[in-house]
């Protein structure tokens, strides 16, 4: 299954609701599946392996000082609040001293589009998130590969 970094759509945007990001990303992939974006989000953030979700779980603690929610609990994914969902987009959020992060899962069509806002709170931010952000480009493909290739 392909997994394409693509333009951020204006609709993501509009559905992020954060305006004066820093930092913005998009992937995409086609899917036959239907699901709810909630189920998307799941499948993205909760499908990897173990390995993977505490190699998330860890660099978002340390890394960039969120403080994540319980695992398993209905009002976050892997960490995450879940701030909205419903038929159109599920939102994600976390934030630190350092920044006010967004993830918006978006079903569109045949594909699913998933987001990534960032807005910095002070210069550290500007600092630490760019190496990071290479790893979340380089994590985001195979979350996304493998929620798109597991049956829910």
């Amino acid at each position: 299954m392909t997994v394409r970094r693509i333009e951020v759509p204006e609709r993501l945007g509009a559905l992020a609701a954060l305006p004066g990001c820093d930092y913005t990303v998009a992937f995409a992939a086609r899917s036959a599946e239907q699901r709810s974006p909630e189920q998307w989000a799941r499948a993205v953030f909760e499908g990897g392996s173990p390995v993977m979700r505490t190699f998330l779980r860890t660099g978002w603690s340390l890394a960039l000082g969120f403080r994540l929610g319980p695992n398993g609990s209905p009002q976050h994914v892997l960490g995450w609040r879940l701030v909205s969902a419903d038929d159109t987009a599920a939102v994600v959020e976390q934030e630190s001293p350092l920044m006010l992060a967004r993830n918006v899962f978006w079903p569109d069509g045949d594909r699913i589009v998933w987001g990534t806002f960032v807005r910095y709170r002070n210069g550290a931010a500007r600092l630490i998130w760019p190496p990071v952000s290479l790893v979340h480009v380089r994590t985001a493909h195979p979350l996304l590969r493998k929620a798109v290739s597991a049956h829910p």
